[in-house]
């Protein structure tokens, strides 16, 4: 499975308007999460090695301008779902990548 939801609109979390940030979040945050929440659980009921591939972007990972802050503090929300999931599947087949 690999898990991208992502749109993006310049501005940082204390200018942008808070309908831009509230559907930023909405869908590249919660749109992760709507993905991963059924699949996940199946795809550790059936067996075997699987991988969860998740898309953070570049702008999860490093630090971003200040014209993409609000952007950037959605992948990293992303990183840290990522990691979280890892924990949760530690002693499964199912592996994370993050990228």
């Amino acid at each position: 499975l690999w898990a991208n939801a992502g749109v993006g609109a310049p501005g940082g979390l204390l200018t942008m308007d808070r309908s831009t940030l509230d559907w930023l979040y909405a869908v590249n945050v919660g749109g992760m999460l709507n993905l991963l929440r059924p699949v996940v659980p199946a795809m550790v009921e059936a067996g075997g090695a699987r991988r969860v591939g998740l898309t953070a972007s570049i702008s999860g990972l490093t630090r971003v301008a200040p014209y993409a802050a609000a952007y950037g503090a959605t992948k990293h929300a992303v990183v840290g779902i990522g990691e979280a999931l890892r924990a949760e599947l530690d002693g499964t087949k199912v592996s994370v990548t993050i990228g």
